[in-house]
């Protein structure tokens, strides 16, 4: 089992504790902070049957457009088993939680996503979905 670490990359932290990264943003993120931050991912997709992901985007800036295709391009041959999301303001939180839960009325999403106010509900919900894929079905 792999130890915890933590990586700077520009202004953002990332934080890897087993099957799960951890990316705390703060700023923008450009395009090569991005690509730094998927090999990340890549890196723990190979040592851990499952990935989940915890955004704290409290101090996030919307990414440019270039960053969003890299992310969208990154989700077409990769899966992650579930993504929190924490620290968004009410009206991204309102907004974001409508979107998740049409795309998986109709079966667009891949993965099971959240919005979350405090970091112990977003890590409960990670450890609920491990619990979930662990157990037979």
């Amino acid at each position: 089992m792999r130890a915890r670490k933590e990586t700077q990359i520009g202004r953002h932290r990332v934080v890897v504790d087993r099957d799960t990264v951890s990316v705390h943003w703060d700023g923008p993120c450009s395009v090569e902070e991005v690509l730094l931050i998927q090999q990340i991912y890549n890196d723990c997709l190979k040592e851990n049957a499952c990935l989940f992901s915890v955004f704290f985007v409290a101090r996030a800036v919307p990414p440019s457009p270039e960053v969003r295709k890299i992310m969208a391009d990154w989700r077409k041959d990769h899966t992650v088993s579930a993504s929190a999301i924490i620290g968004a303001s009410l009206p991204i939180r309102t907004i974001g939680s409508l979107y998740l839960r049409a795309t998986e009325l109709i079966g667009l999403s891949s993965w099971p996503a959240r919005f979350f106010e405090e970091e112990s509900a977003a890590y409960a919900f990670i450890e609920t979905i491990r619990e979930t894929l662990k157990t037979p079905h």
